[in-house]
Parts: C-alpha cells; sequence; structure tokens
C-alpha cells in the first residue's frame, strides 16, 4: 500500500521497511535482560543468549539435538533433553530423568525438550507444574517442547494448528492416563504452538551462516 503525501505537486511512494539479518542481530544486541516477554511469551535473555552461542534461533530449534554440538560444555544456560535417547531405559527412569534437569532452569535461561511425542503418559505428568502459567517454580525459564507431528508440512493448518496437537498428544497419552489428567496436561504444553518448515541443511546453513 502507498502513503500519499502532496509535497511541492509530486507522489512520494511510501517505501516499505527493509528487514535483514544484520539489523536483526543490532536489534537482538540491544535488547535489555530482565525485561518482560513480548507478545510471544519469549524473554530477552534467549534471544541474546542463542546469539552469542554464534548460532541460528531457528536453526538451533528445528535442527535439535545438534545444537548441543555448538555450545560449550560448561554452558549452563540451556538444558537440552531429547526423550528419544532415554526412552528406552524405562518409564520410571524417564520421568526422575525429566524431572531433575528440569529443576536445573533454577539457574538456566531455557529447557528444549525433543521427541515428546515418545514421552510415556506418566512421565508426561512432570509437565503439569513446570508448564503452569501460574505457579510455575521458574517463571523467569522458558521451556521450549518439541514434537513431530505425523503428515507433510503442506497439509497442516496454521488455523487448526493448536487442535492437530491437542488431538495428537490426547491419543497418545489418552491410553496410559485418565482424561482429566490428559487433559490437564495438553492445555499447558500445547497453548502456543509454532509450525516449524523442515528444511534443507543447505537453506539452513545460508540462512544462519552469518551469524
Amino acid at each position: 500500500m502507498d502513503l500519499v503525501m502532496e509535497c511541492k505537486r509530486k507522489i512520494i511512494p511510501m517505501q516499505e521497511p527493509v528487514i535483514t539479518k544484520e539489523k536483526v542481530i543490532a536489534c537482538l544486541s540491544k535488547l535489555k535482560a530482565k525485561k518482560a516477554a513480548g507478545p510471544d511469551g519469549i524473554k530477552p535473555e534467549l534471544y541474546k543468549a542463542l546469539m552469542k552461542s554464534k548460532t541460528c534461533t531457528w536453526q538451533d530449534l528445528s535442527a535439535f539435538p545438534e545444537i548441543g554440538k555448538n555450545l560449550p560444555e560448561n554452558d549452563r544456560r540451556f538444558i537440552m533433553y531429547d526423550v528419544k535417547s532415554e526412552v528406552h531405559k524405562g518409564h520410571l527412569h524417564l520421568k526422575t530423568d525429566l524431572y531433575e534437569n528440569l529443576l536445573r532452569l533454577e539457574s538456566a535461561h531455557a529447557a528444549i525438550v525433543h521427541n515428546v511425542e515418545k514421552i510415556p503418559g506418566e512421565a508426561a505428568m512432570t509437565f503439569h507444574a513446570f508448564c503452569d502459567n501460574e505457579n510455575a517454580p521458574f517463571k523467569q525459564a522458558v521451556i521450549i517442547l518439541v514434537i513431530h507431528i505425523p503428515g507433510k508440512y503442506e497439509n497442516l493448518s496454521w488455523e487448526r494448528l493448536e487442535n492437530t496437537i491437542d488431538d495428537y498428544l490426547m491419543g497418545i497419552w489418552g491410553e496410559q492416563l485418565q482424561e482429566k489428567d490428559v487433559s490437564a496436561i495438553v492445555s499447558r504444553v500445547a497453548n502456543a504452538p509454532v509450525l516449524i518448515k523442515p528444511e534443507s541443511a543447505e537453506r539452513l546453513n545460508y540462512a544462519c551462516e552469518s551469524l
């Protein structure tokens, strides 16, 4: 849309803002810590921490658990947890291990839990407390749950994304838990879903190479 202004009888079109990676990085570097989260619920600390790790935020989230390879061994800002690598050890072990890892949020910025769909119902109850919007024990931290939904990206609808995730998790955990428990967990873990489109490694590297 053009903004029409009369200036010495000339029509001046309104220029669209140009957004570049350099401008985004500059904005991120100016973010101040300990400020309120934006509409997306993500606090400045997470953006700044991910930027300092010299990796692209969305590449890291979509390519997890490779993100761990980009972080120093003593980096305690993030909690990286892959359910797939722990589920074979048994339900009780997974529940205890997941709980103990999430307790580390007391001193970490964020936790990223991958392959959430592979968590058995009993272990999934761990999210009931940690993802409580009102009484979460570590409200200063961000918990990002990565779920792999079957089907093609092109067939998923943004308008029905939340219902799609709800139905998917209800089907998985509903066989192991009471309906009221499943509803309580799903409402807390799937209240702000983001759909990440699968991209090739080449495209992701091109988009994030300068970070």
